[in-house]
């Protein structure tokens, strides 16, 4: 988020946006939105940052990185594609719920977000409060942990076998392809490009859950994904 006066540049930035205050402020209030989900993330931004009294009193002006026309293609795209899943005949995919956020790859600065089927909603934004599982976004850190450790190349092999691990519950832990089906042996490159989650674990495992666990510290998700 970025403060300034007409006569001064801005001091930060966010990817939500910028903020300036006018030299002869009032009072005002924000307009109604059509899209709440993607002014949710300004407005949550803007409620860290300042004090009640001051977004109501001090006539702020909201400077946001947001494209409006971005923001209604990407409400298009997911409305079509929860439409066909509606559609498609498949009990378990009516009704599901979605959600999108587009950034730039310059400056990682939103400027699409849809929080769910119905983007005029002012309520949860699942683009932003929605907790799950990181699933298959956790792998290029398993590989990166790898290739630092220096054992490892990308062209080193590494077996996509079952393996069973007993948790500190004493329930065991079978992972699974999703393909249901085991590759053998397979190079870095291969199981990470082809997403095997059975390389990965292996891989994970012989490296160290502490090399690992490091990197996804240092390389967390900012939409509220944990591990899982």
């Amino acid at each position: 988020m970025c403060i300034r006066d007409r006569s001064s540049g801005c001091a930060n930035r966010s990817a939500a946006g910028c903020v300036s205050r006018p030299q002869n402020s009032t009072t005002s209030s924000p307009p109604e939105s059509h899209h709440e989900h993607r002014t949710h993330l300004v407005r949550r931004r803007l409620r860290e940052d300042y004090q009640e009294q001051a977004l109501t009193e001090s006539g702020l002006t909201v400077f946001s990185t947001l494209d409006p026309l971005l923001q209604e293609k990407a409400e298009s795209a997911l409305n079509d594609e929860l439409a066909r899943q509606d559609q498609g005949g498949r009990k378990a995919a009516q009704g599901l719920e979605g959600a999108m956020v587009v950034t730039t790859p310059q400056t990682g600065e939103v400027v699409a977000m849809v929080g769910g089927r119905r983007a005029s909603f002012d309520g949860f934004n699942r683009a932003r409060d929605m907790r799950r599982p990181i699933g298959s976004r956790a792998k290029p850190m398993v590989y990166l942990a790898a290739l630092q450790s220096g054992r490892y190349t990308p062209a080193s092999v590494v077996l996509d076998e079952p393996i069973e691990y007993k948790l500190e519950s004493g329930d065991v832990w079978k992972p699974n392809n999703y393909d249901k089906k085991i590759h053998g042996p397979v190079t870095l490159v291969r199981g990470l490009t082809q997403s095997y989650n059975l390389a990965t674990v292996n891989l994970g495992l012989d490296v160290g859950l502490g090399p690992v666990a490091h990197h996804q510290v240092r390389e967390p998700g900012d939409l509220g994904w944990v591990a899982g």
